[in-house]
């Protein structure tokens, strides 16, 4: 608990040390030398805590994570970005996680494209992954957010992903 508590009071510090808020909406990078994994990921959550949480676990795996709260604020940034994956919490203000999957659906299917989505949700009642998939996202991923599960999901949606688009 601690260590969260922590990682929220930097953010803040951060967050206070900005003038504006800022969104970081890029295309992959080139090959890093590091060894960075280059996969893009769109990290759509609205709670400050399971956001910065996630985004760390991300982070030490490799992966570029970039934020969006809602899910209105999601559609705007991948109206403009390509990302390799979004992580899309189901349920939070102004357009849900669902609505928004839907949405962009519609848009990949006129432009002839899929970018995998998993959804990230505290639901885990039979007939939620169900309505998840419905809306046409590829995976789901229960919170609390564990980082094999999370890491685990990315990477197989990414597998999938990949071996789609070379084939």
């Amino acid at each position: 608990f601690q260590a969260i508590e922590a990682c929220v009071a930097e953010g803040r510090r951060a967050s206070q040390a900005e003038e504006e808020p800022v969104v970081v909406v890029s295309r992959p990078a080139d090959p890093d030398p590091l060894g960075d994994k280059l996969a893009h990921i769109l990290l759509v959550e609205d709670h400050e805590v399971n956001r910065l949480v996630a985004t760390r676990m991300l982070e030490a795996e490799g992966y570029r994570v970039s934020h969006a709260s809602n899910g209105q604020e999601a559609l705007d940034i991948l109206a403009e970005a390509r990302f390799d994956l979004v992580l899309m919490d189901v349920q939070m203000p102004e357009m849900d996680g669902l609505t928004a999957t839907r949405l962009q659906r519609e848009r990949e299917r006129a432009l002839g494209v899929h970018t995998p989505i998993l959804a990230l949700t505290a639901h885990a009642l039979k007939g939620d992954r169900e309505r998840c998939l419905e809306a046409g996202m590829d995976d789901y991923v229960t919170k609390p957010i564990r980082k094999e599960a999370l890491v685990g999901s990315v990477e197989a949606a990414l597998d999938v992903y990949e071996k789609r688009v070379s084939s």
